[in-house]
């Protein structure tokens, strides 16, 4: 820890040694819950929980007209049905997966494949450019939170942070569509070759989701080392991007076992919308992430206190 230390940290410890001299604590589980308590402190005084909030509200704001423009863009490359086709593919290859992040995806789906019948038009355009504003504040969003959990001073609050955000937003989209291009024209092209049984997913629920886990550890990890002004690197084996992916896969199962079992989540969901599991899911999400990320910013507090 830094030496700016806090009186509540210090009553805190205070604290803890008398109930370890009291209830002959252990050690290790004493300091384990100092550890949380010092964690759960600094989460509540970055405002964590509103930012993610925050981020969670642009994410949702974003998905409704990035998937007319990623259906547009599809429409013009792909047909709809042959969009529907692959998904279904990939959802009969991995049914586990699929019913757990099926009120997740479904909407967003729809979306794609309603809008990709008119092609680009006016409404593709306008969409594209609330997207990309959407989208952008989310990055540029996370960034400045990062950079508050690290308590790090952020260089990139001006017009380069925000055209910064604004082109990894550009090329998220267009990975998206690539994707949806690839997911319909690679299986034929690998038919053609001699190619008949291509699968994507194996099939084994464990595989399946230990290759899921592996692909959000790298993106998590990728994403505490660069979105912040933190030129400290982050380990191969760092508690932080493991708790936040453990967290991630628990909220994308448990959101969509409990979304197809709950009816009030399901009365909602037919009220409102996927809108609402947009939100929910994504605000869990990013509360995940920045809970990994404060665990990590209390490791290197503990190195730099150490050295």
């Amino acid at each position: 820890m830094s030496g700016k230390q806090r009186p509540v940290l210090v009553s805190a410890r205070a604290l803890g040694t008398e109930g370890c001299n009291d209830m002959l604590v252990h050690p290790r589980f004493e300091a384990a819950i100092l550890e949380i308590r010092e964690i759960g402190s600094r989460f509540t005084e970055h405002r964590n929980s509103l930012a993610a909030g925050g981020l969670a509200y642009f994410v949702a704001l974003a998905v409704a007209p990035a998937a007319i423009v990623i259906g547009a863009l599809t429409g013009l490359l792909v047909g709809p049905g042959q969009v529907r086709a692959a998904l279904n593919s990939l959802a009969a290859q991995a049914p586990i997966e699929a019913s757990a992040l099926k009120p997740v995806t479904d909407s967003l789906v729809a979306a794609t494949e309603h809008s990709s019948v008119g092609g680009v038009t006016a409404t593709s355009i306008v969409g594209g450019l609330v997207a990309i504003y959407a989208a952008s504040k989310v990055v540029y969003g996370v960034r400045l939170a990062l950079d508050g959990v690290f308590e790090t001073k952020a260089k990139r609050r001006g017009l380069i942070g925000r055209v910064i955000a604004t082109l990894i937003t550009l090329i998220g989209m267009v990975l998206v569509v690539s994707a949806f291009v690839a997911l319909t024209v690679l299986p034929r092209i690998l038919y053609w070759l001699g190619w008949t049984e291509v699968r994507v997913f194996s099939g084994i629920g464990v595989i399946d989701w230990a290759v899921c886990a592996l692909l959000i550890w790298l993106a998590t990890r990728w994403v505490m080392q660069h979105a912040p002004n933190n030129p400290r690197p982050i380990p191969w084996r760092a508690l932080g991007p493991i708790v936040t992916t453990i967290w991630l896969l628990l909220v994308s199962a448990g959101l969509g076992v409990y979304a197809n079992l709950s009816t009030t989540l399901g009365s909602a969901i037919a009220v409102f919308g996927g809108v609402v599991v947009f939100l929910l899911w994504f605000y869990v999400g990013f509360m995940g992430l920045l809970v990994g990320a404060e665990i990590e910013a209390q490791s290197q507090r503990k190195s730099d206190f150490a050295n």
